[in-house]
């Protein structure tokens, strides 16, 4: 997974950019600024509307999150990103020691973007990763990103994201979790819990009946 997300962040889309007037409009460097104030100014109705965080969490938003988008991106690596990357659009394949699984194909590139790297790791460790946070920091480290060597300072970036993502990724049906909120106290609490991976305390994550199953291995004979 850390050589895929290498591999993306390494595309020079700027220089792309001025040969291709016609892309997506996610990939135009002034995008992902407009994306997260857009998503700041309405977060409270957004998880208002999904239920999956109670009110005493919803009505912490405000203070919790930065003020503004350039505030949350002012430490930010901005590059090209998939950021819908979860398992469902990941292809993956046993190696021929039948012990590791490796990348073979993506889809789904709709959502792509130039924006900030830590974006990617939401789904990723969310429905992916069901918050394993030592598979979290197996892939960081891997990576090598500046912007995780400080794991309370990622864990707050990686939370912001996680609030003010376009989906509800706090619970998903189809992919048969929850993250439990309703006893956590305080949005800190949710960020250490779910993000910060020397902190050594497990998600509240509840698995519940999946929809459906990731069908995107593909077994070696």
């Amino acid at each position: 997974m850390g050589k895929v997300l290498k591999q993306f962040n390494k595309i020079d889309v700027l220089s792309f950019l001025k040969a291709n007037d016609a892309l997506i409009e996610g990939v135009r460097p002034q995008y992902f600024n407009s994306f997260i104030s857009r998503q700041l100014k309405n977060v409270v109705e957004n998880h208002r509307r999904w239920k999956t965080l109670p009110e005493h969490l919803i009505l912490q938003l405000t203070d919790f999150l930065p003020k503004t988008s350039e505030e949350l991106l002012s430490k930010s690596n901005l590059a090209f990103i998939h950021a819908d990357l979860h398992d469902e659009h990941l292809f993956v394949k046993l190696d021929p020691s039948k012990t590791t699984l490796r990348v073979t194909g993506i889809i789904d590139f709709n959502d792509c973007a130039y924006g900030d790297r830590l974006y990617e790791l939401i789904l990723i460790h969310l429905p992916t990763f069901h918050t394993n946070k030592n598979l979290l920091k197996r892939l960081v480290d891997e990576l090598g990103w500046e912007e995780a060597k400080d794991s309370r300072d990622f864990a707050y970036r990686c939370a912001c994201y996680c609030l003010l993502h376009q989906y509800n990724v706090l619970s998903s049906v189809e992919e048969g979790f929850l993250i439990d909120c309703m006893n956590l106290k305080t949005l800190n609490e949710f960020a250490t819990l779910v993000w910060d991976f020397e902190d050594p305390n497990p998600a509240p994550l509840l698995m519940v009946q999946a929809r459906r199953v990731a069908t995107n291995i593909c077994m070696e004979n």
